[in-house]
């Protein structure tokens, strides 16, 4: 999605999925005991403003309502599954 993803930022240059981070985790010899997703906290006013690169009528008409309703500041913590924490047990 290149500069459209809603979190982009130069230094990301590998995106895992969960398979991908336990089958690393086991080649370096460590044992996946636990993983899950944490959700990214922003106000509606971010979100609704990242829709313009995906959409300019969805994205505008999103930050209008947002706007109207006074949503703006209000905090928004979706998850979208894209930030991940392992727990792994070391080798012996």
């Amino acid at each position: 999605m290149g500069p459209r993803w809603w979190a982009v930022i130069p230094t990301h240059v590998h995106y895992f999925t969960r398979e991908s981070v336990a089958v690393a985790l086991r080649r370096a010899g460590f044992e996946p005991l636990a993983g899950t997703t944490s959700p990214k906290t922003f106000t509606f006013a971010y979100y609704a403003s990242r829709l313009v690169g995906y959409s300019g009528l969805l994205g505008n008409s999103a930050v209008r309502i947002t706007e109207k309703l006074g949503l703006g500041d209000r905090l928004c913590a979706p998850d979208f599954r894209d930030r991940m924490l392992f727990v792994a047990r070391a080798p012996g």
